[in-house]
């Protein structure tokens, strides 16, 4: 039976997280994703952020404990005012609407 997602529980725009594991990760506008070779912009929650863990596995992830992965337009349109080719953004919410962790 697969593990339960570690849930990060984080209130407001936070700007740093503790993981689990006792690293702390920061709110980036935008990440470099060497499977792509380019730089992506994150959508923005109030909430949570995406990261890059540099370990085997999902390399983006949400704070909310969902991984994150790049989108294209018509998947993110109604979360963002700007335009890009494409946005990296938590996989959970932008496929059921919530966060891994119930928030929205």
């Amino acid at each position: 039976m697969p593990k339960a997602p570690v849930v990060i529980h984080q209130y407001g725009a936070p700007m740093k997280a503790r993981l689990s594991n006792g690293d702390l990760v920061e709110r980036q506008d935008s990440i470099y994703v060497p499977t792509y070779k380019a730089v992506f912009p994150c959508l923005e929650y109030d909430n949570h952020f995406i990261y890059y863990k540099h370990q085997m596995g999902s390399t983006l992830m949400c704070t909310c404990g969902s991984p994150a992965a790049a989108f294209g337009y018509e998947a993110y349109k109604r979360y963002c005012s700007y335009i890009a080719e494409k946005v990296l953004g938590c996989v959970a919410h932008l496929q059921g609407g919530k966060h891994g962790d119930g928030s929205s």
